[in-house]
């Protein structure tokens, strides 16, 4: 290994470069996989609730609750993921 090689693929510290945010398919699949399922987890865990009480005739207030706030994480975590795509400021 030779630390003068440009086409080496090593930062100072011999630890391989990690791969940029936008090279992995997998990891924008990953988020909106995790954006759907947390929509469709809080709201069933919201229906489960609203029969629970005895909400689900009237107006099923746990179960809208539960996709609102599935849809609200789901849009911090792609919050997150693209702000770490962001190089930092200087």
């Amino acid at each position: 290994m030779d630390p003068s090689d440009p086409h080496e693929d090593r930062t100072a510290h011999g630890a391989p470069e990690p791969e940029p945010a936008e090279a992995s398919p997998l990891r924008w699949s990953t988020l909106g996989i995790e954006f759907a399922l947390g929509i469709v987890l809080l709201g069933f865990l919201g229906w489960l609730a609203d029969g629970a009480l005895g909400w689900i005739e009237s107006f099923p207030f746990c179960t809208v609750a539960g996709v609102l706030l599935g849809f609200g994480w789901g849009i911090w975590r792609l919050q997150r993921a693209l702000n770490e795509r962001k190089p930092p400021r200087p």
